[in-house]
This record gives C-alpha cells, sequence and structure tokens, in this order.
C-alpha cells in the first residue's frame, strides 16, 4: 500500500490512499517534527502499517535534516525498541 504525505502550515500527516491508516504531525521552531497520532483501521492491524507510517516519517525527516519528537503512544514505543530511528530522535 502506497504512504503519501502532505502538510499545510504547521500540520503534516502520512497516509494511506484509501485512508485507513493516518499519522498525524506538527512541526515546531528548530526543525523539529512531533509525531501526535497514529491510527490504523481495524482491517489493518497486524500488518505493519502503523511501523510503515512512521518509517515513511523518519526517511523525510533524514532528508530534510529534522529532529522526531514521538509523542505518540505507538510511536514512542517504535523508537525505544529500535535503535534504527536514533539519527533522528529529538532529545529535549
Amino acid at each position: 500500500m502506497e504512504i503519501k504525505q502532505e502538510q499545510e502550515h504547521h500540520r503534516g500527516r502520512f497516509f494511506t490512499e484509501n485512508g485507513w491508516a493516518e499519522l498525524t504531525c506538527h512541526f515546531r521552531s528548530g526543525n523539529i517534527v512531533v509525531i501526535d497520532h497514529t491510527g490504523v483501521d481495524e482491517r489493518l492491524e497486524g500488518r505493519g502499517m502503523g511501523s510503515a507510517l512512521v518509517e515513511a516519517l523518519v526517511q523525510w525527516a533524514r532528508a530534510g535534516g529534522k529532529k522526531v519528537w514521538p509523542m505518540c503512544p505507538f510511536a514512542q514505543a517504535l523508537f525505544e525498541r529500535s535503535r534504527q530511528f536514533d539519527d533522528v530522535l529529538y532529545q529535549a
């Protein structure tokens, strides 16, 4: 499933075209991206779609030299379990 990205002003989102999975975020000064929420429809649960959304945001953040602050419990758990995101993790 293709993940799309859009942003408007200080808000952004990564989502599937059918709308069954979405990650929302907002932008703070200093190139910080805050993950607010990750939601996946029950039809996609257990298929790695939430992780794919977080990974898409991380790739985008890396390309733009941004740091990620995972406030959403799902994203926060992913960041804590995996060292692969350490390079973009915002340290408060």
